[in-house]
């Protein structure tokens, strides 16, 4: 593996066995082995899902939860969007 080319924020809420998770670690993996720097956000990111197996450089956890209440998981998504634009507006640097 070269040196990191790029910092990536790399960002996904649900973390599980879907096709869209799979499709997202196989990028992910993809953009690690060409040297670059991944930092993934992901909601549970030491649980069980495709996302938990990417040995990026930082894992960022976000609190997303999706519930069988429809008001709830609206607020889940609200709180999580509008605490990683917080993370990210302080951890995003120019070169990213």
């Amino acid at each position: 593996m070269t040196s990191f080319r790029q910092r990536i924020h790399a960002v996904h809420l649900l973390n599980d066995f879907s096709g869209s998770p799979l499709v997202f670690q196989i990028a992910l993996d993809e953009l690690i082995q060409q040297g670059h720097a991944v930092e993934l956000y992901t909601a549970t990111p030491s649980g069980n899902g495709f996302l938990s197996r990417i040995k990026s450089s930082r894992n960022h956890a976000l609190f997303y939860r999706w519930s069988p209440n429809k008001y709830l998981t609206l607020l889940f998504f609200l709180w999580a969007q509008c605490a990683l634009f917080f993370r990210l507006l302080f951890s995003v640097k120019k070169g990213d």
